[in-house]
């Protein structure tokens, strides 16, 4: 139902849960979530810390957490909870790509790079790391090769992610031609 953005009977049915069962990480967990997706932050962050306090060892409650603070640019908390993520499964893809994310905002031109680097390891052609990888790029001096990962990224997925990123880099490239073309695709 949550996935299906129905968000008054998924919320129901978690809080139905949580009352029989206070301590149900899930149950917890998804009820953050949701209240994430429908804009509820506080709320999210409240059942969010909750999960954590019940299971502090599972990453994605952390990494759900720090995707509530970066919606609202508390970037240092995001930051903390993604690499607590990152710190409990090196391997989990999420966070690795959040922190690409988190890095990338903060002008964090090193981290940004060894974080995307990471995830293209993990999982070779991920789209969301590949156009991650493609911000490192640029973060790093590096936007001409940016450019051309996101061109290659275009050709499998078109996002306005992906084009106001090709808008941006090509921006920065002195091509403003090419970018108020992609600025006016997405």
């Amino acid at each position: 139902l949550h996935t299906q953005k129905q968000y008054d009977k998924a919320e129901e049915i978690y809080l139905r849960v949580i009352s029989k069962d206070p301590k149900n990480y899930q149950a917890l967990r998804h009820l953050g979530i949701l209240y994430h997706d429908k804009k509820q932050y506080d709320q999210a962050i409240s059942y969010l810390d909750k999960a954590i306090l019940i299971n502090s060892l599972l990453p994605d409650a952390h990494n759900n957490l720090g995707l509530v603070y970066f919606v609202n640019d508390k970037l240092e908390l995001a930051k903390k909870s993604f690499e607590q993520s990152f710190l409990l499964n090196n391997s989990y893809l999420p966070a690795v790509n959040n922190l690409t994310r988190v890095y990338f905002s903060m002008g964090d031109s090193e981290k940004c790079m060894q974080s995307a680097i990471k995830a293209t390891e993990l999982k070779p052609g991920d789209y969301i790391s590949d156009l991650n990888f493609a911000l490192a790029l640029s973060i790093n001096g590096r936007i001409t090769e940016g450019i051309k990962k996101l061109e290659e990224l275009k050709k499998l997925n078109k996002t306005d992610d992906l084009f106001n990123q090709l808008a941006l880099m090509y921006e920065v490239s002195g091509d403003i031609e090419k970018s108020n073309k992609y600025l006016m695709e997405s």
